[in-house]
């Protein structure tokens, strides 16, 4: 009972300390920046003649062209201080990029091969890909999977909630914030490459295809400038800690976000 009243106590003088300072309503650009990634994976192969299946050892490398996306949303700032206050909010961060994937290396003579000549041999994209033997005299050449031109477009729509903590200057036009954004992917859209037999090799777009990792962890670091009463510059940068996809997608290994941001800023001071 006496520890039940004491935290009650305590919690009664900390909101009473506690108020809200002000309010900001963003809209920035982001770019998205992904590093390449390389894994050995252990590939289970079917002749084109389709008698019996091969493993094989192969080097998946992945790589990603990036593009601006766009983020808006709004914050709250909490102070406790004069100085120092809390933040948190609601954002939603749209990020565009291209993958590729490609099988680099493969520890035995088998090529890459596809009904839809012409293309490359080992290197292709990696998708719907069949392969045989390139010594087999009664079989054709082999060609090369055909990429379309906008295989691996992705875009992936998030929605995200900033835990930081803060500190003003220059008598609060000069805000600098440190901590963490939790990332809840809405949407996620992928160009990919599929196989039929009566459209041959085609390309299509997956929506929700479950590929993307659903919550994302990032470590955020934010400055604001306020360059009159109501409208200010602001800079983000976030470290993702945890990889864009899920287990059964990461071709080429943990590829990871960092997001870089900035647009302007709508300020309400209390």
């Amino acid at each position: 009972m006496n520890k039940t009243l004491l935290f009650l106590l305590i919690l009664a003088g900390f909101s009473a300390t506690a108020q809200v300072k002000r309010y900001q309503f963003k809209v920035s650009g982001n770019y998205p920046a992904i590093a390449a990634t390389e894994s050995i994976h252990e590939l289970t192969i079917l002749p084109h003649a389709g008698f019996v299946s091969a493993g094989h050892t192969a080097t998946v490398e992945e790589r990603f062209e990036t593009r601006a996306g766009l983020d808006i949303g709004g914050t709250i700032d909490i102070t406790f201080s004069k100085k120092f206050f809390f933040t948190t909010g609601l954002n939603a961060s749209w990020l565009r990029y291209t993958r590729h994937v490609t099988i680099a290396k493969l520890s035995s003579a088998y090529q890459a091969e596809s009904t839809l000549p012409p293309g490359v041999q080992v290197g292709a994209p990696f998708g719907s890909i069949t392969w045989r033997d390139a010594a087999n005299p009664a079989e054709p050449p082999p060609t090369g999977l055909v990429a379309g031109k906008r295989n691996g477009e992705t875009t992936a729509l998030y929605l995200q909630v900033p835990v930081m903590a803060g500190a003003s200057f220059l008598h609060d036009k000069l805000l600098v914030k440190a901590g963490a954004t939790v990332s809840l992917l809405v949407q996620s859209t992928e160009y990919k490459m599929r196989y039929s037999y009566t459209n041959g090799i085609e390309s299509y777009q997956e929506r929700n295809g479950g590929s993307h990792s659903k919550v994302l962890g990032a470590a955020t670091a934010n400055v604001s400038y306020a360059i009159t009463k109501h409208f200010g510059i602001d800079v983000a940068a976030s470290r993702y800690l945890t990889p864009i996809y899920n287990a059964s997608n990461r071709h080429g290994g943990k590829a990871r976000y960092t997001v870089l941001s900035a647009g302007l800023s709508y300020i309400i001071a209390r």
